[in-house]
Parts: structure tokens; C-alpha cells; sequence
């Protein structure tokens, strides 16, 4: 994990999925023990705040995001055949309104410049079987 995770206060109860990893591997047959979801946390009178929650067996991180990487990373998801059950798209039409106004480049998505802001985010997910 990058050195910059912090653990605000969260509650993956109360914040609104963006992006759940599927728990279950249609690959391996077993339980996924390690994933990275992404929340929004709506409190009244605050801007919205997005953020990762890679979490595991082990330990949870949560890392800062901003709106701009949300709706480039769940575009790269939502085409990934192992990755799009996962998108939340009912929650993503009220909470993220960028995801649909925004015009969808596909080298956008895709293919991300070494000095790409999102591109740090992107390493979290993994585009292939999950190991157990």
C-alpha cells in the first residue's frame, strides 16, 4: 500500500458502495480473502468524500480519492468482465453524477499517462483471477 493510506473515520455501514469487490471467485470457487471497494461518505453540510477501502484478513486501509479517479476507475471496471458485477450503479446515478455526463474516451479509460493522477489508484484492483 502506498505510504499515504490513512484510516479516517469511516463506516462501511452507513457510506454508500461505489464499487464492491465480488466476495465470491467464479475462477477458484472459494471466498475472496482481499479486495479494494470504493466508498462515498455523504454527511450533511460536507462535500462528498470518496475514498478506497482495501481491506483483507489481515488489515483495512483506507486511502483519500478524488471524484475525478472515482469515475475513471469504475468506467475501467465496469468493462472488465470480472470486475463489473461489482459496480454499483444504482448508487453511482445519485451519488455520482459525473459518471454518466462525462463522454466516455476510451484511451481515457484504458491506457493512463505516467503522470496520470488516477494512475497510483489503479494498482489496487487486480483485472484477473483472485487468489485465495
Amino acid at each position: 500500500m502506498p505510504k499515504n493510506t490513512t484510516t479516517p473515520a469511516i463506516n462501511t455501514a452507513t457510506d454508500i458502495p461505489l464499487f464492491l469487490v465480488p466476495r465470491f471467485s467464479y475462477y477458484t470457487g472459494n471466498t475472496v480473502r482481499s479486495g479494494t471497494d470504493i466508498f462515498v461518505s455523504v454527511i450533511n453540510g460536507r462535500p462528498a468524500a470518496y475514498f478506497l477501502l482495501h481491506w483483507s484478513d489481515h488489515r483495512n486501509d483506507c486511502i483519500p480519492l478524488p471524484e475525478a479517479c472515482v469515475i475513471r476507475l469504475i468506467k475501467s471496471l465496469a468493462v472488465m468482465p470480472d470486475t463489473e458485477r461489482g459496480v454499483q450503479y444504482s448508487n453511482l446515478a445519485k451519488y455520482v453524477p459525473g459518471f454518466y455526463e462525462q463522454p466516455d474516451e476510451p484511451g481515457d479509460v484504458f491506457f493512463l499517462r505516467e503522470d496520470d493522477v488516477c494512475r497510483k489508484y489503479r494498482e489496487h484492483f487486480r483485472q484477473g483471477p483472485e487468489s485465495t
